[in-house]
């Protein structure tokens, strides 16, 4: 542990860090659920700001990481207003499943440490684990952009209109999927909405016939087999994934009314333009029971 402080405060000092590595360890929950909130009602430079004051007053002034007074200076430095950022700490609740559901969805993932940062390309997504030299991450992004921008040899001037054309698409198809989450019975869900199908009428329609399919089944000939912790749906070239973890009663199993009420969130956003493949991981907030949904086409996960 000696040999990491002396490294790291070397390294802090060059950075201009006075580091102090002599404050209380504790749960840092409550500063995750406060970031989360003011990231999705703020936006990511409040919760920049945030996390830029926690890290000063944690690292350098030895503050305790989960006090009241440390998070409400977080939340000043931000420019929160001070009023409401004391009234949602207040509320130990609000907030606070989501943010459990989104730690254990990113351990599912394998994050285990920070910083973990992913570049998303269109061919090939490059992560980087742990502290990296300028010169790595740099090289990260540089073997990013060269893979996306390698030109297509067959099509031609063409695919960048089409490729143009498609990115609006999706950009709209993705905003039409706000509110899948929502489901009845105590169900918070986190959506990842993805690639449309595209051309996206094409999509919207087989997509509406595969929903609705869906909706009059699990309320009628599938009510009549024993639910169980994986289902999977196909429909043509299209297959929906829904698979519970373990926390959920494999007696009991995911109920056909979930099914149900999924399908007919997934027809709302499909009305809505939605013609989009997703990944979403469902909470159930009285039991923390976990279900994962997962909606591909062939070829393309």
């Amino acid at each position: 542990m000696q040999k990491y402080i002396t490294l790291m405060t070397t390294y802090g000092k060059e950075a201009g860090i006075d580091f102090d590595f002599h404050g209380t360890v504790a749960n840092t929950l409550d500063a995750h659920r406060m970031i989360q909130h003011y990231q999705e009602d703020l936006g990511p430079d409040v919760a920049d700001k945030m996390v830029n004051s926690l890290y000063t007053q944690y690292f350098t002034r030895r503050a305790h990481p989960s006090e009241r007074d440390t998070l409400l200076k977080a939340a000043k430095a931000a420019g929160v207003n001070e009023t409401d950022a004391a009234a949602f700490l207040d509320d130990e609740y609000e907030g606070l499943q989501e943010t459990k559901m989104l730690l254990r969805e990113q351990a599912g993932n394998g994050v285990d440490s920070v910083p973990y940062i992913t570049f998303e390309g269109r061919r090939r997504d490059f992560t980087l684990v742990g502290a990296k030299e300028t010169a790595e991450t740099a090289n990260a992004l540089a073997v990013n952009h060269d893979h996306d921008t390698q030109a297509p040899t067959s099509r031609g001037p063409t695919v960048q209109a089409e490729s143009n054309h498609y990115g609006s698409e999706m950009a709209m198809s993705k905003r039409a999927a706000k509110g899948i989450g929502a489901l009845g019975e105590g169900w918070v869900g986190h959506i990842i909405p993805s690639d449309a199908i595209y051309p996206a009428d094409v999509g919207l329609k087989i997509l509406g016939k595969f929903y609705n399919r869906v909706m009059a089944s699990a309320s009628s000939v599938w009510t009549a087999q024993q639910p169980k912790n994986f289902y999977l749906i196909t429909y043509g070239s299209i297959s929906l994934w829904i698979w519970a973890e373990d926390t959920l009663n494999p007696l009991n199993g995911i109920s056909w009314s979930f099914v149900h009420d999924l399908a007919s969130r997934l027809l709302d956003a499909c009305n809505r333009g939605f013609a989009g493949l997703l990944d979403a991981t469902f909470i159930h907030l009285a039991t923390n029971a976990m279900i994962h949904v997962k909606l591909t086409i062939q070829g393309k996960r």
